[in-house]
């Protein structure tokens, strides 16, 4: 159990599989994670299209389980990045172009403003 040093102080929890895997969840409390789900559930669907658009780019989610509604769990996801840092950052600008580019494509399809 690694306590982490965020807001809520969430705690991120280590589980020994019967197959000797390790796997990690944060469990956070002292927030309704049903919005966090759903929003999990939308990228899943946009990961699907980004996939059939640009071959070399994908969103990777992760399951979050609400238990409560101040309580839940998300999954731990090693080496991973977030959307932000993907468009933001310049390690890697020839993705963060092309994916902005589909990003405001999409806002346009959709008659929203891309600003």
């Amino acid at each position: 159990v690694t306590v982490l040093a965020s807001l809520r102080y969430s705690v991120k929890i280590y589980f020994l599989l019967d197959n000797g895997e390790k796997h990690s969840v944060l469990v956070k409390g002292g927030e309704d994670l049903r919005t966090d789900q759903r929003v999990m559930q939308l990228l899943k669907v946009m990961d699907d299209k980004l996939r059939t658009t640009l071959r070399d780019a994908s969103l990777r989610t992760y399951d979050v389980i609400p238990l409560t509604n101040n309580l839940g769990m998300i999954a731990w996801l090693p080496n991973t990045t977030t959307i932000k840092s993907v468009l933001f950052d310049d390690s890697d600008k020839h993705l963060a172009d092309k994916v902005r580019g589909e990003y405001c494509a999409c806002v346009e399809r959709f008659g929203g403003k891309n600003d």
